[in-house]
């Protein structure tokens, strides 16, 4: 049921925050809760509409909606009580490789639960094996084959993918034993086409990468000067060029870059306050569309992190009270702007919009954009020709969606190969009815990863 949120909690629960933004940025709240712990921004409901998500430590998943004035709540459901029902963990994706997002909250009851939007209703299934703590868990093709998985990862059990068959879930053990694994990456770590699994270890100060040999997983470690709580792979420098970036319970931030067949490492945050520094994402919300990394310390500091082509830089966004948990940079108003959303312990949920935003195609909710596409000619009257280029193999999703974020018509949903494609749209509807002059959204995307181009049509 939808919830708006009650004035006076908001007031007095801000009272609290006695710092200031910094002077790029503006803070707004999204509405309170309970205590949050991981937010990701994106299409749970399979209709083009980017929402937020967050997975609480009360074992529930909830929505924020904005309407265009007002953020509304949606109880998405909860996980059966156990001794330990906590939500640590959340992905939104193609898990099944049936074309349809779901939601995955890894909880400390040893199960992966999937939350699925049907005709309505929000609908709870699992996926994983109970007994063991999930900590963390991705969505891609840790194989480089035609078939999506569910990779996670937890305390004192192995790393598990797990593989929709149709009727019921298969689990492969991924390493060799028992890790101590936060939330993981799947993706092209090493600039070389092949999707690989980053893991940060806790408890054996790792990084751990798995790598698919046709048979089995081969496991890599990757020595760190801190535990480590999370995992990315993205373009940080801007220069075309993945990198593994892993924050610690120590507050640091490394960056890892293979090449010369070794891995090197380096502290893009020295300066760190000890505090565990869990959450981290990439995005884009500058106007000049450079791509930065965001962190969070727990109960801490909102950084961001900028690489000026000779030595990284941050920036302290916000300094809030109210134990800040996570973080994530995606379209929540579904506008053109990215925006950066913050959860806390205390059960607020924050927005912040950078006084001279990115304003164009975001690159992607999960990370840095690998995709690129272009609509030419735009505006078009008749058939225009979408080109565009995946950086690996993958299920590939292309939809048009008018200006409400409901879909026309899906251009594109198949396994392709890596490289360049092309595709011609007559601006016709899934009926095959021409569209009515206006502004269009055309959605691309790969696994976690999307761009979007406005399509104008004219008479």
């Amino acid at each position: 049921m939808g919830q708006r949120m009650s004035f006076s909690w908001v007031l007095l629960l801000l009272m609290v925050i006695a710092t200031v933004c910094h002077a790029d940025w503006k803070r707004d709240t999204v509405g309170l809760y309970s205590r949050y712990y991981e937010v990701k921004v994106g299409d749970g409901r399979n209709d083009g509409v980017q929402r937020v998500y967050c997975c609480c430590y009360n074992g529930h998943v909830v929505e924020w909606s904005f309407d265009g004035n007002d953020w509304i709540m949606v109880d998405c459901g909860s996980v059966p009580l156990s001794p330990d029902y906590r939500l640590i963990s959340l992905r939104i994706g193609d898990g099944r490789g049936d074309g349809l997002n779901r939601i995955y909250s890894a909880c400390a009851d040893g199960n992966i639960y999937e939350f699925s939007y049907d005709g309505g209703i929000w609908s709870l299934d699992t996926v994983g094996i109970p007994g063991v703590f999930y900590a963390g868990q991705d969505i891609g093709y840790p194989r480089n084959d035609d078939t999506v998985r569910v990779c996670a990862g937890g305390w004192n059990t192995p790393v598990r993918e797990y593989t929709w068959n149709g009727t019921s879930w298969n689990s492969v053990d991924v390493s060799p034993g028992n890790r101590y694994i936060w939330p993981l990456d799947i993706a092209q770590g090493r600039n070389d086409g092949i999707n690989r699994i980053y893991a940060p270890d806790w408890y054996l100060y790792y990084l751990r990468e798995y790598s698919w040999n046709g048979v089995g997983y081969d496991e890599l470690t990757i020595s760190a000067p801190q535990p480590l709580v999370k995992a990315i792979v993205g373009e940080g420098r801007n220069d075309g060029m993945n990198r593994v970036y892993a924050s610690g319970k120590l507050g640091h931030v490394h960056e890892y870059t293979y090449q010369s067949e070794a891995w090197q490492s380096v502290d893009i945050h020295p300066s760190a306050p000890l505090r565990s520094r869990y959450g981290l994402c990439f995005g884009q919300t500058r106007s000049d569309g450079l791509l930065r990394l965001y962190s969070v310390a727990q109960g801490g500091d909102i950084r961001e992190h900028s690489w000026d082509g000779m030595a990284w830089a941050d920036t302290v966004i916000d300094a809030i009270t109210g134990a800040t948990v996570d973080i994530v940079v995606g379209r929540g108003r579904n506008d053109d702007t990215a925006r950066v959303y913050v959860t806390c312990a205390s059960g607020l949920l924050f927005e912040y919009t950078n006084t001279s935003p990115y304003v164009g195609i975001e690159g992607s909710t999960y990370g840095p954009s690998e995709i690129f596409m272009d609509v030419s000619p735009n505006p078009s009257a008749f058939v225009s020709s979408i080109d565009y280029s995946i950086p690996q193999s993958g299920r590939v999703v292309m939809s048009v969606h008018n200006i409400l974020g409901a879909e026309v018509c899906r251009l594109v949903d198949d396994f392709q190969p890596a490289g360049c494609h092309t595709i011609h749209y007559d601006m016709r509807d899934k009926n095959g009815i021409d569209l009515p002059a206006g502004v269009y959204f055309c959605r691309l995307g790969l696994e976690n990863r999307e761009t979007i181009e406005k399509i104008i049509r004219v008479n």
